[in-house]
């Protein structure tokens, strides 16, 4: 499973779970954006940030993003390293407020965008849909959560 990268094992989990949906014969739904629009948006994304500004930002060496750079930087092992500690809800976190503070346009595509999106599908779900397992990314579940807070609120408010 592993690629030239040493990345191949990077959505491992969400594909264990389609399968063991499918043995068990539940239905899988897929609840993201389409990745022909979460990619048109961040090249579109990418541009709203002005070079100077995005090189400034670069410059100050902000912990995360150096960080990345470096892990870039050596052997897939120190990659594969990162993606691991990705998988915890504080890194998650972390990286994603390093996104949205270095590439708003981008982070509100790639992360924001698609908590809105995902969260809908969820709410949207007919009602004989009693239990539901979604499987997100760590990087969705705090802005998933706070997405699904506003829209129980604004439904109670009705």
């Amino acid at each position: 499973n592993d690629d030239a990268s040493g990345l191949g094992s990077m959505g491992a989990e969400f594909l264990a779970a389609i399968e063991a949906a499918e043995a068990l014969r539940i239905p899988v739904i897929p609840g993201d954006v389409p990745q022909e629009e979460i990619l048109k948006g961040c090249v579109n994304g990418l541009f709203e940030t002005s070079l100077p500004t995005l090189l400034s930002k670069l410059a100050s060496g902000q912990g995360m993003l150096q960080d990345l750079m470096q892990r870039m930087q050596t052997p897939t092992a120190g990659m594969e390293q990162y993606v691991e500690q990705m998988k915890t809800r504080k890194k998650a976190e972390e990286a994603s407020s390093t996104m949205k503070d270095f590439l708003p346009g981008v982070h509100r595509v790639l992360v924001a965008g698609r908590d809105e999106h995902m969260v809908s599908v969820l709410r949207d779900l007919p009602p004989h849909h009693k239990t539901v397992v979604a499987v997100v990314g760590m990087g969705h579940m705090a802005g998933m959560e706070e997405e699904w807070k506003q829209k129980m609120a604004q439904h109670r408010l009705r």
